[in-house]
This record gives C-alpha cells, sequence and structure tokens, in this order.
C-alpha cells in the first residue's frame, strides 16, 4: 500500500501472497462482513455530521465557520493518518493495525459523546480521522487472504460500502436529530464499530505477508502544520480580513511548512506522497479530479445545511 510498484519489486515480502494464501482456512464470507462493517462505520461517521452542522452550532453556541471544522478535523486527519497507518499495516501486520485505527475511532467516537464544547468535539473528530486507513487496509487484507477469483468482487464492494456509508450518513443524520439529539450521531456508528473490531478480532487471521520500509517520520507534521495553517488562513481572512497581519501569517506559514514538506518528500527514501509520481498523467490528472470533486462534495455538505 504504501509502496510503489517498483520499489516492491525491489523489496521482495518475506512471504508471496499465493504462498501465505496455502493451507489458511479463513472464512471469505465473514471476512467479506467484517471488513465492510469496518468501511461503513468510517463511512458513515464522515458524512453522518454535515446536515446536523446548523443544530450543533446553535447548541454548541458557535459561528458556522467554527462548526465547520467539525467536518474539516475529521477529513484532514484522515488525509495525513491513512498513508502512514497503511505503510504502518505493510510493516507490522493489516489485522493488528486495523484494529488500532478501529481503536482509535471507538476512541474517538467515545469522546464525541462526551464533548460539550467545540475544541473537545474537534479534537475527537481528528482521533477519528485515524480511520481513514480502514480502507487501504481492508483492501490488503483482502488481497492476502481471499482467494485470487474473489479480490477484484471484495475490493469493489468495500469501495462501494465507502460510497453507500456516506449517502446513508447524509440520510439518517435528520431523523436522528430530531428524534434524539446530535450526540445520538455518534452513539450509533459506535455500535457499528465494535461489531467491526469483534468480527476482525475473531474472525480475519493475521497475514504473515510483510513489506519491509520505514516511517516518513518529518513528512506527517509537516504536510498537517500546512494544511492546518492553509486552512486556519482561509477561516480568519473570512472573519479578519484578507489583507490582516493574522491572515498574511498563516497563509505565509501554510507556503514554508508545504514547501519544506516537497524538499523533504524528494529526499527520504520511503516518502509520505511520492512527489515523482505526479510526472505521470496517469496519477496527477485522476488526483485533480479528485480534488475538484472533493470542493463539490463536501462543499455542499456544509452549504446546503
Amino acid at each position: 500500500m504504501s509502496l510503489s510498484g517498483k520499489d516492491r519489486d525491489a523489496t521482495e515480502p518475506e512471504i508471496s501472497r499465493p504462498a501465505a494464501r496455502a493451507g489458511r482456512h479463513a472464512n471469505t464470507g465473514l471476512v467479506i462482513v467484517f471488513l465492510s462493517l469496518a468501511g461503513l462505520s468510517y463511512a458513515v461517521l464522515q458524512s453522518l455530521v454535515a446536515p446536523a452542522l446548523p443544530v450543533m452550532a446553535r447548541e454548541l453556541r458557535v459561528s458556522t465557520g467554527g462548526i465547520s471544522w467539525v467536518l474539516t478535523a475529521y477529513l484532514l486527519a484522515a488525509s495525513v493518518a491513512t498513508p502512514v497507518v497503511a505503510a504502518l499495516g505493510d510493516i507490522f501486520g493489516k489485522r493488528r493495525i486495523m484494529l488500532l485505527a478501529l481503536g482509535g475511532l471507538v476512541a474517538g467516537t467515545l469522546l464525541a459523546v462526551l464533548a460539550t464544547t467545540l475544541p473537545l468535539l474537534i479534537v475527537a473528530r481528528a482521533v477519528q480521522g485515524v480511520g481513514g486507513a480502514i480502507l487501504p487496509l481492508s483492501i490488503g487484507i483482502a488481497r492476502d487472504e481471499l482467494p485470487p477469483g474473489r479480490v477484484g468482487v471484495t475490493v469493489g464492494l468495500l469501495s462501494a460500502i465507502f460510497g453507500i456509508g456516506v449517502g446513508l450518513g447524509i440520510v439518517l443524520a435528520g431523523p436522528i436529530v430530531d428524534h434524539l439529539s446530535w450526540h445520538w450521531l455518534f452513539w450509533f456508528p459506535l455500535i457499528v464499530i465494535v461489531l467491526a473490531i469483534a468480527g476482525t478480532a475473531a474472525g480475519v487471521p493475521e497475514s504473515p505477508v510483510r513489506t519491509p520500509g520505514r516511517i516518513d517520520v518529518p513528512g506527517a507534521p509537516l504536510v498537517s502544520a500546512g494544511l492546518v495553517a492553509l486552512l486556519l488562513g482561509v477561516d480568519r481572512g473570512g472573519q479578519c480580513g484578507w489583507s490582516a497581519g493574522r491572515t498574511l501569517s498563516l497563509f505565509a506559514g501554510a507556503v514554508v511548512a508545504l514547501l519544506a514538506w516537497v524538499a523533504a518528500e524528494l529526499k527520504v527514501s520511503h516518502p509520505l506522497v511520492d512527489m515523482r509520481m505526479l510526472r505521470n498523467r496517469g496519477v496527477w490528472a485522476p488526483n485533480i479530479v479528485g480534488l475538484t470533486f472533493g470542493f463539490v462534495l463536501f462543499g455542499s455538505f456544509l452549504l446546503i445545511p
């Protein structure tokens, strides 16, 4: 997951995937169900809060810009944590790291249930963002554990589950907030996460496939600092003015941090993001499409409610 095809060719896993499957007796159906539950819980939490943001802002007595960080913190944490946690799965075992990611999702969800202030809720959502690695970890587990003929269908199903979960979150949020309270937006997914943890622990075997590698230690904090400074600058610009000293300082800090991140990524052997791959049209073109789609999708999540 974390290495390019070229790197994988140069660094052979200790045990090949066909050899890893040989003699293993994992229940294919149960593995798919448990991985789907894990993906569904993360996807639902991604969108469930969006329609409820006005209610949450009113009850917490914060501005629209402030409450938007409930969604932004989740996505930002996921964007940074996903490649890091996925790489840990390659090194230490995908099932083991999947359980840790689900544990982070539980911890963040419990914290969100108990939150009575916006800062605490934002922290809870950032902790939940660790679950962003669930999809690549699930795909890796499917490749390692399932028969070759089932892998393609399963990967498609897991990807579809994420889309279904986002749609369910948008639809279910209204009835939950109308008849209960916004805290129940986290109680219901918590039940699904606990089931996913129990199922993964009991029914998903650990793969012996390992890919030696190292974690890009400077990359994660640099890109985090750059993105947070950029988003804070946009937030401050709308409130304090785009030419205000604080706004300009945040934008300058974002530029410095992101440039330092790019420079660091070009030097390390196992980068968080392989910048050289961005020269490939098959890489940068889909990413631009994904970025544009993200603006439209999550912009509508915030503006329509």
